[in-house]
């Protein structure tokens, strides 16, 4: 179980404030913590603690700092604590963090105060080149892979792309944005024509909270 204390809590500006996240699950080795403010319906994250390493995303550098060890329990710090900005609905997750030659995926565990949205993996498809640019002849005769993926909650997904199950691109550097409420990414991948045409294997990976989406064009 992940547990967060304390559930609700009221301040003035100038006292000090702190939310504490705990689990007691040796699977674990990283806690998250996100941020719900009532004007936005994203769940934003503020940064995790991987063991006894912390990372504040940049939009939250100065304003926020993380302690503790994320196998067993994490601190979230307001260090500049603004009733406008500040009020909200906090968050935190534990996981295990994998990295491997391919791509980075999570396991999630439950949240540690209820999520008012559901939790949702992505919808991926992969476009092959348009007639277009399969009839266009040009000085660099590439084409074009389009990988889309959307209607997934919250932010976190990456994209990786294989060629006959060889690592193309590892991690590309393509960021989802939002859309109605729910997140879209899309990535693209220009290969050699010739490539395409000898019927070799593309795939997109998409990864989210270990469930790992896989599109295949041939």
């Amino acid at each position: 179980d992940v547990v967060q204390t304390p559930p609700e809590i009221l301040v003035s500006p100038e006292n000090p404030v702190k939310l504490t996240c705990s689990h007691n699950s040796s699977r674990f080795d990283m806690i998250q913590w996100y941020q719900k403010s009532p004007s936005s319906t994203a769940i934003k994250l503020i940064g995790y603690v991987r063991f006894n390493s912390p990372t504040i995303e940049d939009s939250f550098t100065g304003h926020f700092s993380i302690t503790g060890d994320g196998s067993k329990e994490s601190v979230l710090h307001f260090v500049k604590l603004s009733l406008g900005e500040d009020t909200g609905v906090y968050y935190c997750t534990a996981k295990r963090r994998r990295e491997n030659y391919l791509f980075l995926c999570d396991d999630l565990a439950p949240w540690g105060q209820g999520a008012t949205k559901e939790i949702r993996g992505p919808v991926v498809e992969v476009l092959p080149p348009s007639e277009a640019e399969l009839c266009k002849k040009k000085k660099k005769d590439n084409v074009t892979l389009l990988c889309v993926a959307k209607n997934f909650y919250p932010d976190h997904v990456y994209v990786s792309w294989e060629i006959d199950n060889d690592v193309k691109r590892e991690k590309t550097k393509d960021v989802p944005i939002e859309k109605d409420g729910n997140y879209i990414i899309s990535s693209r991948l220009r290969v050699p024509k010739k490539d395409w045409k000898s019927g070799k294997k593309f795939t997109c990976i998409n990864c989210k909270n270990n469930n790992n989406k896989r599109r295949i064009l041939q």
